[in-house]
C-alpha cells in the first residue's frame, strides 16, 4: 500500500495570456520554443494524463536549459504515472543536486526505491526527509519500510511518531496495529484496530487488519464479520476472501470455506488474463 509522495503537485495549464503571446509570436514568425513555454505545455499534459506527451516537453526543456529544477520534478511525476520509477529516481536525485534541501523531493524519491523493493535507499531518503520537515505521513512511509525488512519494532516507533503528528488519520492506527500483530503483540494490535475504526468506521483497511488480529485469536465469527464487511467494500480482494475462508474452516463451515476459495481463484484469474 504505497503512497508517492507527501504532497500532491499543484500542475497548471498555460494562462490566456501566455496562450495569447505565444499566437503573437507565432504569427511574427518568432518559433522558437522557449523551455518555459515547453515547460506549461508539459504541465497541460500532464494535467491531461497524457505522461507520454508531458516527458517529452519536459524534456525539450531540458535540454534547452538543464538548471531548472521543476522541470526535473514535474518530469518525474510523470515517470511515475507511467510506472518508469527508475528514470523517476533518476529525475529527482537530479533535482535534489539542484537544491539538497527539498523534503518532499525525498519523500517522493523514498517512495519510488519503496516500490522497487529498495528498501534500506527508501529508509535513507525519508530519514533525510524527516530532518528537513518532520512529517507524519513521511513517518508512517518509512515505518512500512521498515516492515518489509521485518524490523517491527522501528516500524511501531515511526508510526507512533506519525500517530503524534497525524492522531486523525485511521490509516497511522491500522498499519500500527500491522506491525504490532507481527510482532506478536495481538492485544495492542486489536486496541489500535479500534482506534482507527472509531475514525473511519467503515475503513477496509481497519476492517481487515482486525479480522486478522480475530483470526490469530481463534474468534472466528469476529473474523468473518470484519472479512464480510472488508468484502462488501472492496469485493475483488482475493487476501480477504482467502482468510474469510481460514476462519470458516475455524468455524467447521467447510463448504463457505471453499466457496472463499473458488472465489480467490477466480479473482487471481481474472487478474492475469487482464495483463
Amino acid at each position: 500500500m504505497i503512497h508517492f509522495g507527501r504532497s500532491s503537485i499543484r500542475i497548471a495549464r498555460p494562462s490566456l495570456s501566455l496562450i495569447y503571446i505565444m499566437g503573437i509570436m507565432s504569427c511574427c514568425g518568432c518559433n522558437r520554443t522557449t523551455p518555459e513555454e515547453h515547460f506549461l505545455r508539459g504541465n497541460a499534459f500532464q494535467h491531461d494524463d497524457d505522461h507520454t506527451k508531458a516527458i517529452q516537453e519536459y524534456s525539450s526543456a531540458i535540454l534547452i536549459a538543464h538548471d531548472f529544477r521543476e522541470d526535473y520534478v514535474r518530469r518525474a511525476e510523470s515517470w511515475k504515472s507511467t510506472k518508469s520509477f527508475k528514470q523517476a529516481i533518476a529525475d529527482l536525485t537530479k533535482a535534489l543536486q539542484l537544491d539538497a534541501n527539498d523534503p518532499v523531493s525525498y519523500s517522493k524519491r523514498g517512495s519510488y526505491h519503496l516500490f522497487l523493493g529498495e528498501n534500506d535507499q527508501a529508509i535513507s531518503d525519508y530519514t533525510k526527509s524527516i530532518e528537513l520537515d518532520p512529517d507524519g505521513e513521511t513517518y508512517r512511509y518509512r515505518g512500512y519500510a521498515f516492515v518489509k525488512k521485518g524490523e517491527f519494532p522501528k516500524a511501531i516507533e515511526d508510526y507512533s511518531e506519525a500517530i503524534r503528528l497525524d492522531p486523525d488519520d485511521a490509516t497511522n492506527f491500522y498499519m500500527r496495529a500491522a506491525a504490532q500483530r507481527h510482532s506478536g503483540d495481538l492485544d495492542k494490535a486489536l486496541a489500535d484496530c479500534e482506534r482507527a475504526l472509531r475514525l473511519s468506521p467503515d475503513d477496509r483497511q481497519a476492517l481487515y487488519q482486525r479480522g486478522l488480529v480475530w483470526l490469530e485469536q481463534q474468534e472466528f465469527q469476529k473474523a468473518v464479520a470484519d472479512f464480510t464487511r472488508g468484502i462488501e467494500q472492496w469485493p475483488e480482494s482475493p487476501l480477504s476472501y482467502q482468510h474469510r475462508a481460514d476462519a470458516y474452516e475455524g468455524l467447521g463451515e467447510h463448504e463457505k470455506a471453499a466457496a472463499d476459495r473458488k472465489e480467490v481463484k477466480r479473482i487471481e484469474l481474472e487478474k492475469r488474463q487482464a495483463r
